[in-house]
C-alpha cells in the first residue's frame, strides 16, 4: 500500500513538473504551481519521500541538486543546521566521519574551518578538548603524522600557558607523570640537555630564590656523594 502511495505521489510530482515545463511557465510560476501543490502537509511528505527514492535509483540527481543548493543560501544554511545538529547521533557522525577522510583536502580545511570558528566560542573548544581527552593516543599519533607539526603545536602550547596559568598545573603533572621518559629524551641529546640546563641557570641569576631552590634540591645528593648521610663514616682525628 505505502509502495502504491509513494508511486502515485511521485507520479504527481512528475505530472505537475511536465504540465509547468510545457506551458511554458516562468520560474517564478513553476514555483507557485508545486508551491501549491505541496502545501498540504501529508502530500508534501509523499511528494518528498517520492523524490527521494527517485535520487536513491539516479545518485548523479543528487550531484545536480547540491550544485544548485550552493547557489540557495537559505535552503543550504538549513539543510546544514539540521545536518550540524544531527551529528551527536554517533552512527550519523561516523558516517560523516567516514567520508570526510576519504577527502584529506576537505577534512584539512574543515579542521581549519573549525578552528577558527571556535575561537571565540568557549563551549565548542571546551567540546572539542572533550574529545580529545576521549582519544589521547590518536590525538597524539595524528600530531605525530607529521613530525614537523609536532614543533610549533608544541611552542603554541607552551607559549599558551602564559596566558592560561590554570593549566600549568595540569602540563607539570603531565611532566612528572611521564618524568623518566622526560630525562631520558634530554640525556639522549646533549644539546638539548645544554640548552636546558642553561636556560635553568640563567633563572637562577635572576631570582635568588629560584637559585635556594636548585641548592637545596641537589644538596641532599652531593652530600650523599662527599660523604654524608648514606656514605662512608669521616677519618677519625689522628693523635
Amino acid at each position: 500500500m505505502r509502495e502504491r502511495v509513494h508511486r502515485t505521489a511521485g507520479r504527481v510530482l512528475q505530472g505537475l513538473l511536465l504540465a509547468a515545463l510545457a506551458t511554458g511557465c516562468t520560474t517564478a510560476q513553476k514555483k507557485s504551481l508545486i508551491s501549491t501543490a505541496i502545501e498540504d502537509e501529508g502530500q508534501r511528505k509523499q511528494a518528498l519521500e517520492a523524490t527521494i527514492r527517485v535520487f536513491d535509483e539516479n545518485p548523479e540527481y543528487v550531484d545536480e541538486m547540491f550544485k544548485l543548493m550552493i547557489n540557495h543560501k537559505t535552503s543550504l544554511n538549513r539543510f546544514l543546521t539540521v545536518s550540524a545538529s544531527g551529528l551527536d547521533d554517533p552512527q550519523f557522525a561516523a558516517l560523516m566521519a567516514r567520508h570526510l577522510v576519504k577527502e584529506p583536502k576537505s577534512l584539512a580545511e574543515v579542521f581549519v574551518q573549525l578552528l577558527e570558528a571556535s575561537k571565540d566560542a568557549p563551549e565548542a573548544r571546551k567540546a572539542m578538548a572533550g574529545a580529545m581527552m576521549q582519544r589521547p593516543g590518536l590525538v597524539a599519533d595524528t600530531v605525530l603524522a607529521r613530525p614537523e607539526a609536532l614543533v610549533p603545536t608544541m611552542v603554541a602550547i607552551v607559549d599558551a600557558l602564559g596566558r592560561h596559568p590554570e593549566a600549568q598545573g595540569a602540563f607539570l603533572q603531565a611532566m612528572r607523570e611521564r618524568k623518566d621518559r622526560i630525562s631520558a629524551l634530554l640525556l639522549s641529546d646533549k644539546e638539548t640537555l645544554a640548552a636546558v640546563m642553561a636556560a635553568m641557570a640563567r633563572q637562577g641569576v635572576k631570582d635568588n630564590g629560584f637559585a635556594q631552590e636548585l641548592r637545596e634540591l641537589f644538596g641532599a645528593k652531593d652530600d650523599r656523594t662527599q660523604g654524608g648521610s648514606g656514605g662512608a663514616p669521616p677519618p677519625a682525628p689522628k693523635k
